[in-house]
């Protein structure tokens, strides 16, 4: 199993920072899903908190291709798999350079 923590968002009401709601999330994991399968990547999301989505695949050898599309994606702080955490810093410093 995968977890993707997403960052928080500017509430355009009082300007102060805060979590997603849970369909705000929800909407935000779809576009992700969506935005995968336009690449042929199979992943499923849950929303199992604010600001948290579970992804699931069924050819776990795809982990990686999932993990590289969520921490490029502007909304993910944090990415978990087989209970490693990736923050979007340790990400820019692991990820190999693209030519």
């Amino acid at each position: 199993m995968m977890f993707a923590t997403l960052d928080k968002i500017k509430d355009p009401k009082t300007g102060e920072w805060r979590e997603r709601d849970k369909a705000e999330t929800e909407e935000l994991a779809f576009r992700h899903k969506s935005l995968m399968q336009s690449g042929h990547l199979e992943a499923t999301p849950y929303v199992i908190d604010p600001n948290k989505i579970l992804w699931t695949v069924q050819d776990g050898s795809k982990g990686y291709e999932v993990k590289k599309f969520l921490m490029e994606q502007p909304e993910v702080e944090e990415f978990e798999w087989d209970q490693k955490k990736t923050t979007k810093a340790s990400w820019n410093k692991e990820k190999p350079s693209e030519l």
